[in-house]
């Protein structure tokens, strides 16, 4: 974890980078406190996500494909997974919560 001050006070960034299990897997849990959220595919392969209830899969969630990345302009507390067809795969996120 790494503590920083902004204009708003001190947020502190927790890492959940990591690598795809060959199908779907929660990338990111539930938090009440998360104040931003974001994706990066640093893989070859494409990714889905999806926040909250729903669960991503090969035909749901927002499509991430390689070397891009998603930051939303909107406070997201739900849980967030990930799905991909291949196992190995990395991809980086975290969340800043106060």
């Amino acid at each position: 974890m790494l503590e920083q001050t902004g204009p708003a006070g001190p947020f502190v960034y927790i890492d959940h980078a990591g690598t795809t299990v060959g199908g779907t897997q929660t990338a990111v849990p539930y938090n009440s406190a998360r104040q931003h959220f974001f994706f990066l595919n640093e893989s070859d392969t494409n990714m889905r996500i999806c926040m909250g209830d729903q669960i991503a899969s090969a035909t749901v969630g927002l499509l991430i494909v390689p070397g891009y990345y998603w930051s939303p302009d909107f406070t997201l507390i739900g849980a967030v997974t990930v799905y991909c067809a291949a196992a190995g795969k990395g991809y980086s996120c975290g969340e800043f919560i106060r």
